[in-house]
């Protein structure tokens, strides 16, 4: 009894494990053990059933190993201690980002990652980091189980996170089976704009006229590589949710929360002419601004070629060949009214 007191101890004692959790429910499990060996005879718990084997490192020379009900059985020539080092793929871990962005001065920028263990296996004291990115694996294909394999050194074996982005967390997280873990990630406060957008893509067609309500928008840049995950806004109360996508540090990131209640255009096409040639329209603009404060709001226009031939009795800016866009301020409890024309030649639409 006493030596399997010893034995158990020895494991839990100077067990390391490392877990590397990836999109697509898929981990990448590094772990350092310390084993004893009772007649040359050993083994390491807790191995998944199905797992993509990486590599395995021995300190001394062993007769064999394999895997079997969820161990690494591990034989010798006589009892002794062995440092061994494992790593695989396996499936069952994963992991779902979310965001909270809290409005005031500043945009606070918080930052949950949720961590589900699906596994039956309980990974205990263990580094978490888990990868943002797009990778390609296939787990279709065959999982190898291996009963014998040649032992690689730990040194070789391949960097799993380049090209990717990876979040360490700075405590160790004991992941039990069938259980989810909610840790903090981000917490950061930074500058932002709130815009008032509208797209508008029906300068060309005969409308008549339209009333449109403005996108609310959120811009700000990102303090640091975000992975994908839901953003909810927040200010004394909800005020809606978008999607980041992965985005790179300092990537300027426009997120639509809603539509404004109070702001509102109206276009009025006062002519439209289309002819073999050419297609000619002239449209009045109207923007109320029924709110206590000022605002900037932007319209974008699109068109689809270059050659159109424009003029507006305010300034605007070509973004690009098909598009422009109006910066307007609109003083508070107001409206303002510019006009608009655009021709464009037939053999360019």
């Amino acid at each position: 009894m006493k030596k399997f007191i010893l034995f158990f101890i020895s494991v839990l004692l100077f067990a390391d494990t490392k877990i590397f959790i990836y999109p697509k429910n898929v981990a990448f499990i590094k772990q350092d053990k310390n084993i004893a060996l009772e007649d040359g005879v050993g083994y390491i718990e807790n191995i998944p059933r199905n797992i993509i084997l990486d590599s395995i490192y021995f300190d001394k020379n062993v007769n064999s190993f394999y895997f079997k009900n969820g161990r690494l059985y591990i034989k010798t020539e006589k009892s002794d201690f062995l440092k061994t080092k494992i790593s695989y793929l396996t499936k069952g871990i994963s992991y779902k980002i979310s965001y909270v962005g809290k409005l005031d001065k500043k945009l606070q920028l918080i930052g949950y990652c949720q961590i589900s263990n699906n596994s039956k296996i309980f990974y205990n004291n263990a580094d978490i980091s888990f990868i943002a990115g797009e990778f390609n694996i296939n787990f279709k294909l065959p999982i190898y189980i291996y009963k014998r394999a040649k032992a690689l050194t730990y040194e070789n074996m391949p960097n799993r996170i380049e090209g990717y982005y990876r979040y360490d967390f700075p405590f160790k997280i004991d992941l039990e089976p069938n259980s989810i873990r909610i840790n903090k990630f981000l917490n950061k406060k930074v500058d932002y704009k709130k815009i008032y957008s509208l797209e508008v893509f029906d300068s060309l067609s005969r409308f008549g006229q339209k009333v449109f309500k403005f996108d609310q928008i959120i811009s700000f840049n990102t303090p640091l590589s975000l992975p994908a995950g839901v953003i909810r806004f927040y200010k004394d109360t909800f005020l809606g949710e978008n999607f980041i996508k992965n985005s790179p540090k300092n990537s300027y990131l426009n997120l639509k929360i809603g539509k404004d209640f109070d702001i509102s255009l109206k276009r009025v096409q006062k002519e439209y002419n289309k002819t073999k040639k050419f297609v000619y329209t002239k449209i009045k603009f109207i923007i109320k601004n029924p709110k206590d404060k000022d605002i900037n709001l932007q319209i974008k226009d699109f068109f689809p070629n270059s050659n159109a031939k424009i003029r507006a009795d305010i300034k605007y800016k070509k973004l690009d060949a098909n598009t422009i866009i109006y910066n307007v301020k609109v003083p508070k409890k107001s409206k303002i009214e510019f006009t608009a024309s655009y021709k464009v030649l037939q053999q360019n639409i």
